[in-house]
């Protein structure tokens, strides 16, 4: 018997799988991402259970929110927009109902305010009677496991590399003198307690001067010490404070000095390592330090010369202009033969200036071309050129002026000398800046230039030196990086000891958590949240403070909202009255009401929405009793957030509707176009058959795209004389896609020749005609093929953006495609959630059609000829 191999097919099941996980993982965002609460671009977690079907909600019911309900009472006041049209009974009726719903939101407000505080409370409640205990424990454990267990892991390392080195570090007493620094804190600590400090800001003040590292008492003094001088503990607090300092300060000296130590050890052991690594380092701090300031000069100089090509223009913009005038008048004046006149000249008057002006041109003229043909920027440019014809102008008026003026009454003359006597003091205004714009011009590019040229040999000389630097420091890795350790040794030493001190309380967790963050040893920089545990009271304490300050904020929001409730309503018949039949009067009361929505709601907004965050974090590293608490409290701050955000309202429904609509009957058409014109190319001969098969695949070819431009045209003609088919209609974009039918047309003849002829010519020999058998045996026969061309030309209709965006211009006529892509267009980010929400909403027609029509998908071709 043979004996049968078993096969392993374990790589094959986990690729399978992988793949899986691969490919819905797009789709289990999208749902995911349709649910939650917060911002899923900024959020650390890749899924939340912070959710909430309110993207759903706004996309279908569109609840108006507080600020919503406010705009549309002015509406309806006013009698304006979708009310414009309201009877004045219609508007009353309208804005109490309005009303209502304004007054039940405040109501609501309120209570889940007061629901909230009291959530608080249970959670405060909760901490002090026992859950502070154990949360000071697992803050203990939690430092003793991760710095305490890295500390000490990082000093055996230190070590171990320096016996392999010879290394001994010098001996010091940093032990002795940090815990002596923690002890003394420890007492100071017990002192303030009995100080019994009322006010609150004196009490944080004095926290943060016991535990806050580097110790710092002069902002204690002033807000605490000065203010209390009667107070004699206090005064004693202070001495023991300044004890604090200089123990602290003990403690810093101690670490520099066992610094020094470890550097004079370093030296003896690795001089010439250190040598070359400080040289390295000087030469490099230097390079740096004068690369910037050159470039400070370089882009101060770079903004003079931009001023004075600034002033180069305005030049050029007073002389361009009159440029074709000046040369029309010279080329008049040049060419008449002024040897026979005798020379005058003008004794005074405009004249006179004039000889004068002329002569000035004459000299500066040439010395500002001088000065330009050296400047690179304008040396091909309008300005020279027009400056090089003036020049020669000018030079020529000053060797002929007094003929000229002898002559200037004849005919050919006057004119032109009339010209440039008004032409020339018309621009005489920037006459003297001419030459010194062009001399500061290239002074100041001489400089730049210099300076470019010094700052690409120090760049070149940084480079070759970092280059040199890298071999260096490849070569000598291994040693530098003991170096360096050992340089942090007295620093990750005062750590340790600081991890080893028991925390006895939340204020020190705190601060031990700062000074962990702190630049006090560089060599550590925590990931973010490894110290969330310890900043869990300080957090909870922060989240209640916001919420404290927003609900207070939002009780005087409330107060004045209500009091303009109050007046709308004592006058609403007559405000209605006023309004009704075209008047516009503002009512006070309601843009009173609008007023305080826009300028005070921001705060408490701000404050809510830091509350909610600080509190949803703290609720995953609380024990679960208390994280549902924060949950809840996280979730009803959200729905206050939600009921007061003003929103850009979209009518996605209606975009929802038109994509059915537009999709729907370019399938129905694409069908009953395609399934008729296709049956002649397969039951039937006739000239060009072939050729014309053909020329529909060339035609497939080329995308719809390419063909806009044609489209756009003929939508724009006939919009003129048929509007429902033109530009920014749903028919019009209907007209649009139908153009995308010879691959259908190509399905259909493909299917339409495995079906047998013989059932057709049975049926014509019993008297049926050929339209006959194509509409009662054909078609039956085709509804695979049918059921594939609809739901593939719905989907691809349904889903196309391109021609939809350059037809439709009306957002109310938009379809699903294009409006989707507004909600990647909010004010400050994608609003993600109602993206994914509006893209899972959008899928439901295209699912409903497929899962309708599926059974003809799957049905076999022969089954209905069998059957007849």
């Amino acid at each position: 018997m043979a004996k049968i191999e078993k096969k392993n097919y374990l790589f094959t099941h986990i690729l399978i799988i992988f793949l899986i996980i691969i490919i819905l993982f797009p789709m289990i965002w999208v749902v995911s991402t349709s649910i939650r609460r917060d911002a899923a671009a900024f959020s650390p977690r890749l899924f939340s259970d912070r959710v909430t079907i309110n993207n759903y909600t706004d996309l279908i019911f569109q609840t108006p929110t507080v600020p919503e309900i406010m705009q549309d009472l002015n509406k309806v006041s006013t009698y304006i927009g979708e009310y414009s049209d309201f009877t004045y009974d219609e508007a009353v009726k309208e804005s109490k109902e309005k009303l209502t719903s304004l007054k039940s939101y405040l109501q609501t407000t309120e209570n889940n305010m007061k629901a909230i505080g009291e959530k608080f409370d249970f959670i405060y409640y909760e901490f002090n009677n026992g859950y502070d205990s154990e949360l000071l424990k697992e803050v203990n454990q939690y430092v003793e496991e991760n710095d305490l267990g890295m500390f000490n892991e990082m000093i055996s390392e230190i070590k171990s590399e320096a016996e392999n080195y010879g290394f001994n570090f010098p001996a010091n007493d940093l032990e002795q003198i940090t815990k002596e620094f923690l002890e003394y804190r420890d007492q100071l600590y017990s002192d303030y307690l009995e100080l019994n400090i009322e006010d609150e800001i004196q009490k944080q003040e004095t926290i943060k001067a016991i535990y806050d590292i580097p110790v710092r008492t002069t902002l204690w003094n002033i807000r605490v010490g000065r203010k209390n001088p009667d107070n004699e503990l206090v005064q004693q607090f202070g001495e023991k404070l300044n004890e604090l300092k200089n123990m602290y300060s003990n403690l810093e000296s101690e670490v520099e000095n066992t610094k020094t130590k470890i550097e004079g050890k370093l030296e003896e052991n690795f001089s010439g390592l250190l040598v070359r690594e400080n040289e390295f380092s000087n030469q490099l701090e230097s390079l740096e330090k004068q690369i910037s300031n050159l470039n400070g000069e370089k882009n101060a100089l770079n903004k003079t010369i931009d001023g004075l090509d600034n002033q180069i223009q305005a030049v050029g913009d007073i002389y361009i202009p009159e440029s074709n005038k000046i040369i029309a008048s010279y080329d008049i004046i040049k060419n008449i033969d002024l040897s026979n006149i005798e020379p005058q000249a003008p004794m005074f008057g405009d004249n006179a200036e004039f000889k004068d002006l002329v002569s000035e041109y004459a000299r500066k003229l040439p010395q500002f071309v001088e000065n330009m043909e050296t400047m690179e920027k304008y040396r091909d440019g309008t300005i020279l050129s027009v400056m090089r014809n003036f020049s020669e102008v000018y030079r020529y008026l000053d060797n002929n002026f007094d003929k000229i003026f002898a002559a200037r009454e004849e005919k050919q003359i006057l004119p032109s000398f009339e010209a440039l006597k008004n032409l020339t003091a018309k621009m005489a205004i920037s006459l003297d800046e001419l030459v010194i714009l062009s001399e500061r011009y290239n002074k100041t590019m001489s400089e730049l230039n210099k300076i470019s040229e010094e700052l690409n040999n120090l760049r070149s000389e940084q480079v070759s030196i970092n280059e040199e630097y890298k071999t260096f420091e490849t070569k000598n890795r291994k040693t530098l990086n003991f170096m360096n350790q050992s340089l942090s040794y007295p620093n990750i030493l005062v750590s340790k000891y600081f991890s080893e001190s028991e925390i006895e309380n939340f204020y020190e967790s705190e601060y031990y958590a700062k000074f962990m963050e702190s630049d006090f040893f560089k060599g550590f920089t925590p990931e973010r949240n490894r110290y969330s545990l310890l900043l869990w009271k300080s957090s909870l304490d922060e989240s209640y403070e916001k919420f404290t300050m927003g609900r207070n904020d939002m009780d005087d929001v409330i107060s004045k909202i209500r009091s303009n409730i109050e007046v709308f309503e004592n006058n609403i018949d007559d405000y209605l009255r006023i309004n009704y039949g075209g008047n516009l009067s503002s009512i006070p009361a309601l843009t009173d009401m609008r007023d305080v929505y826009i300028s005070d709601f921001g705060p408490v907004n701000a404050n809510i929405a830091r509350s909610s965050r600080v509190i949803s974090d703290l609720s995953y590293i609380s024990d679960s009793y208390l994280a549902d608490s924060m949950k809840e409290i996280d979730k009803d701050l959200y729905e206050i957030q939600h009921s007061w955000e003003e929103r850009i309202r979209k009518p996605f429904l209606r975009w929802l509707f038109n994509s059915i609509l537009v999709a729907g009957m370019t399938a129905i058409i694409t069908v009953i176009i395609t399934s008729l014109a296709a049956y002649p190319f397969s039951r039937m001969k006739f000239v060009g058959r072939s050729s014309g098969l053909y020329f529909l695949m060339i035609v497939q070819m080329f995308p719809i795209v390419m063909f806009m431009v044609a489209i756009y045209g003929i939508l724009n003609f006939l919009g003129d004389y048929l509007p429902f088919i033109g530009l920014d209609t749903l028919g019009g974009l209907i007209f649009a896609y139908l153009g995308n039918v010879a691959y259908n047309m190509w399905l259909f003849k493909g299917y339409y020749d495995t079906i047998p002829d013989s059932l057709e010519e049975s049926a014509m020999i019993d008297g049926a005609t050929r339209f006959q058998t194509f509409w009662l045996i054909v078609l039956p026969l085709s509804l695979p093929i049918i059921s594939v061309i609809t739901i593939l030309t719905f989907m691809n209709t349904f889903n196309e953006f391109v021609i939809a965006k350059i037809v439709l211009q009306s957002e109310v006529n938009y379809t699903y495609a294009v409006g989707l892509q507004t909600f990647s267009q909010g004010p400050f980010e994608t609003q993600w959630g109602l993206f994914t929400a509006a893209s899972l909403i959008g899928a439901i027609p295209m699912v409903i059609l497929f899962l309708t029509m599926q059974k003809w998908i799957i049905g076999g071709l022969t089954q209905g000829s069998v059957k007849g």
